[in-house]
């Protein structure tokens, strides 16, 4: 019973009298809050359930490696990957959730650990799942593409890089330009003023070539012993906070000694430097201004300079590159009648996966034109060049390389034929082993044929050659 003129409880006197939307709005949002504050922390032990389970997964294929170095990274990873995977339990069930998180190390702690050993990859997932759980999405993103150098395949680095890219878009993460579907493959850059990327390579061996001659129409040719090296810088960075315009700078470098003819040691030196802009998700453009000097000796050289335009395709698009390049190039005093302006239009196209899942092959035909001050040296060239690789089996990768082109002149030299006509194919397969004592140093051999024919019989000749080079790249 009620007392006498109070209202029963479901009377609507007494609604009207307790009703107060402010109040009601509040605390509906505090209840929805608690739960997704709850939903997510519930999900959390299972997001590192499975990160644990990955890792195990991992470090139990690199035991077939039979790799110490390998296998300890793997198992350092795998055993983090469980404590986080134990504290994010203890903190839903049991620990409170600061108590749980004040143990864990920070994604700047675990960085100075890494910068002593970058390619170390338990360090790297470590760092990229720290910092993506701190919200540092693009330190996250260029850590898990480090690991994904050492190993391609790793399955907890390619979830996390799809992750980041689902989250900052596919325009994160941008590809170098590849010189091998390798690169395609193994390389993937981040282009952001935070994450700049900057690759390292050096080349050095021998090899030995009949009828060899880096000039053959300034030094003659002969059977030689050749020692060779090369080394490049790849830099490619976002220009202050402009997310579509990066800056490309490539350093190249390359030497040819011949011990018993010093007089055809030949070097190269080339840069080239310019902007990149983001055309779409996969495509971008690069104009890059080039200088280029080669010698044979200080009396016997030539610079080169111009300007390339190309589209780039990030991806493994069938249509992978097409440049435009303008330049000219100039000789020492003693051959000035064969400066020359030059234009070269060429594309390369890709087609993947042929007889194998890591197969590829680049085809790229190319027409460039060689304006030079005398006539005995201006002529049109056609030009057609296909590269296949494949990997035979684990960290053997078998290459081979054929092009073709012909030189159409415009004068005339004093020989039977009268207009010159020359036709060249260069071919040969190559083996590389990859890992050979480190895992960025790989030994590559080679074998290598040339045959010139020409209806200028000087111009005809035969060459064969075979070397073996180690190659180191960062």
């Amino acid at each position: 019973m009620t007392g006498k003129g109070a209202p029963s409880r479901g009377s609507p006197a007494r609604l009207s009298a307790v009703w107060n939307p402010c109040r009601f709005v509040s605390t509906l949002f505090i209840i929805m809050a608690t739960w997704l504050g709850y939903a997510q922390a519930r999900n959390l032990p299972l997001y590192y359930y499975n990160l644990a389970q990955s890792a195990r997964a991992n470090y139990e294929r690199s035991l077939l490696t039979k790799r110490p170095d390998l296998i300890d990274s793997y198992y350092i990873y795998a055993v983090a990957s469980h404590e986080d995977y134990v504290r994010a339990y203890d903190a839903f069930y049991g620990q409170p959730v600061q108590q749980a998180t004040a143990t864990t190390l920070n994604s700047s702690q675990v960085f100075a650990t890494l910068q002593q050993d970058p390619g170390n990859i338990a360090l790297n997932l470590r760092y990229a799942q720290l910092a993506e759980a701190e919200g540092a999405a693009r330190k996250a993103l260029i850590a898990y593409q480090r690991s994904l150098r050492v190993d391609p395949n790793n399955v907890t680095a390619l979830a996390g890089l799809k992750r980041i890219t689902a989250v900052l878009g596919p325009n994160a993460a941008k590809g170098l330009l590849p010189r091998t579907k390798n690169d395609v493959k193994n390389r993937l850059a981040a282009a952001n003023a935070n994450d700049p990327e900057t690759v390292f390579s050096l080349n050095g061996g021998f090899r030995y070539a009949t009828s060899a001659s880096s000039r053959p129409g300034i030094i003659p040719r002969s059977d030689s012993a050749i020692l060779n090296a090369s080394g490049s810088i790849f830099d490619e960075r976002s220009l202050g906070k402009i997310d579509n315009l990066r800056l490309r700078t490539d350093l190249y470098a390359y030497s040819d000694f011949y011990p018993e003819n010093p007089s055809s040691d030949y070097d190269l030196l080339s840069l080239k430097i310019g902007p990149v802009f983001t055309l779409a998700s996969d495509w971008q453009l690069a104009f890059t201004p080039f200088g280029e000097i080669s010698f044979l000796n200080y009396k016997r050289l030539s610079h080169r300079e111009g300007a390339a335009v190309s589209i780039e395709n990030l991806q493994d698009h069938w249509l992978n590159t097409v440049v435009f390049k303008l330049g000219r190039e100039n000789f020492s005093s003693k051959f000035q009648g064969r400066n020359t302006a030059q234009a070269d239009f060429s594309a390369t196209f890709a087609l993947y996966k042929l007889l194998s899942k890591d197969d590829y092959l680049f085809l790229s035909p190319g027409l460039a034109y060689n304006n030079a001050n005398q006539d005995r040296f201006r002529y049109l060239q056609p030009a057609i060049s296909a590269q296949y690789e494949n990997l035979i089996i684990e960290k053997l990768l078998f290459r081979a390389d054929i092009s073709y082109f012909s030189r159409i002149y415009d004068g005339s030299e004093v020989d039977v034929a009268g207009q010159r006509r020359d036709f060249n194919i260069t071919a040969g397969p190559s083996l590389t082993y990859k890992g050979f004592i480190l895992d960025s140093i790989d030994i590559v051999g080679r074998y290598s044929y040339k045959q010139n024919w020409s209806n200028d019989s000087t111009q005809q000749y035969e060459s064969h050659s075979t070397g073996l080079n180690v190659k180191w790249d960062y």
